[in-house]
């Protein structure tokens, strides 16, 4: 039982870090246009770029390509995330 209070008291700071970044890459994708071409620029994978410019495989994490796209995997962060992390 004291362990499972443990668990509960920890706060799952990554996960958190990581929604804010979600947030704050689709708020700047938004304010620059929100189309597939600002994506791009931002660092959504596009045909030929991946061999190119390898940090894009870890930068489209960031981006959603809309609203409900961003909430669907940001809950599924914040409650598995959350679990993991602990």
């Amino acid at each position: 039982m004291a362990f499972h209070a443990a668990l509960l008291a920890r706060t799952a700071r990554a996960t958190r870090v990581l929604l804010a970044v979600m947030v704050v890459a689709f708020a700047l994708s938004s304010l620059w246009g929100g189309d597939l071409a600002t994506s791009i620029r931002m660092g959504a994978v596009a045909p030929g770029d991946a061999r190119a410019e390898p940090w894009r495989l870890l930068a489209y994490a960031l981006l959603h390509a809309n609203l409900q796209h961003l909430l669907a995997n940001g809950l599924s962060l914040f409650s598995l995330g959350s679990f993991y992390e602990r």
